[in-house]
């Protein structure tokens, strides 16, 4: 969901059109948001990892990968896990 949905979405934003200080700084915001609501699961999960799934960290890194997507595109960087859209963009 971050990465085909938020990361996605902030990616093609900042594409299509010019970032100036505002729109970079509701991007920001979009970031913070997204740490905000996805650091409570984080913390819930790396809770059940270390005392019911044996250190099975796999069961925490989707979720890292896809906040660490949303904060590469409203940096402006290149995607790592986006996939590519309808005809290549």
């Amino acid at each position: 969901m971050l990465v085909r949905g938020v990361a996605f979405n902030a990616t093609l934003a900042r594409s299509t059109m010019p970032v100036e200080p505002e729109r970079q700084k509701k991007l920001e915001n979009l970031f913070r948001d997204t740490e905000r609501f996805t650091g409570p699961a984080e913390d819930g999960l790396k809770q059940l990892v270390t005392s019911v799934y044996d250190n099975d960290w796999s069961i925490v890194r989707p979720l890292e990968q896809g906040r660490d997507e949303v904060r590469r595109a409203v940096r402006g960087e290149e995607p790592i896990l986006i996939p590519p859209g309808p005809k290549g963009r």
